[in-house]
């Protein structure tokens, strides 16, 4: 059976991610509507599962030959393509549970996801942490396009999804210090990785980043979405005003003012710095 790729160009996915908790999910409904292709097989935010797998629970700091076999895995599970042993390998390797069980499903689902292929434009995924392999995936890909969504950095500061600063704030020099308030800690973190992304986007992805901020999304959805829609290069079937009812500001936007500010004047300025209002 040929490989089956829906005539996509599979050197130009489009990539979603950012800080947990920043709204990627949205911007991923968002995409979706529009024409993107995130995969068949995601959770309840729409994080690729594949790519959660099999890329996710490596370190970031692995070559790119480390792990392009990992990235080839990826898209021929993705597109429901044959397997190579050493893509049954790989699998076996990054199962979590019952490892046949695991497989299974993951065979089962991308070969059901198959052909819903046909009403997409452009392919890619939704993945958070995808913003770590940055530099690989633009070698893999070379011709991929990247969206980084930011949240205000004082509301991230008091958001409760703390995986990706538990799992990759040492690698940022942010000391796990309980004398240090957790929201000035998860504040320097947020700092630290949208600084470290902006840079890599400017190095490796000139012309092909945007970067996306919730809160603007939210005060100008039609604005920021036809911004989206214009990076994306996609003719959405839906109208504008139907993609910008996928935009529900949640209740949380603002939450830093319901706190007492543990933060310092540095930290406030580098927050404004990246094009965040700030009202303390």
């Amino acid at each position: 059976m040929p490989p089956t790729t829906a005539g996509f160009d599979l050197d130009a996915p489009v990539i979603i991610g950012g800080v947990g908790g920043s709204g990627t999910r949205v911007v991923a409904q968002i995409a979706r509507a529009a024409g993107v292709n995130i995969g068949s097989y995601v959770n309840g935010s729409l994080d690729n599962v594949f790519f959660a797998r099999l890329i996710c629970q490596l370190p970031h700091l692995w070559t790119y030959p480390r792990l392009a076999p990992r990235f080839r895995t990826f898209t021929r599970l993705y597109f429901g393509q044959p397997l190579r042993p050493g893509d049954y390998w790989r699998l076996y390797r990054s199962a979590r549970g019952p490892v046949l069980k695991w497989i299974w499903l993951h065979l089962k689902r991308s070969w059901e996801g198959r052909p819903t292929h046909a009403q997409y434009q452009k392919w890619g995924w939704k993945n958070p942490r995808s913003q770590y392999y940055l530099k690989q995936l633009a070698t893999h890909f070379p011709r991929c396009k990247y969206v980084h969504v930011m949240r205000h950095g004082l509301d991230m500061a008091y958001s409760d999804n703390t995986s990706q600063y538990q799992r990759w704030g040492q690698y940022f020099g942010i000391p796990n210090d309980p004398d240090i308030p957790h929201a000035s800690r998860h504040l320097d973190f947020w700092i630290a990785v949208n600084n470290w992304v902006q840079n890599q986007c400017r190095e490796l992805l000139p012309d092909r980043h945007l970067i996306l901020r919730f809160d603007d999304l939210c005060a100008q959805p039609e604005q920021e979405v036809a911004r989206l829609l214009a990076f994306l290069e996609v003719s959405p079937r839906c109208t504008l005003e139907q993609l910008t009812a996928l935009v529900q500001p949640p209740a949380s936007l603002g939450r830093y003012q319901r706190h007492e500010t543990p933060f310092t004047p540095e930290q406030v300025q580098s927050v404004r710095a990246f094009g965040f209002d700030v009202r303390v």
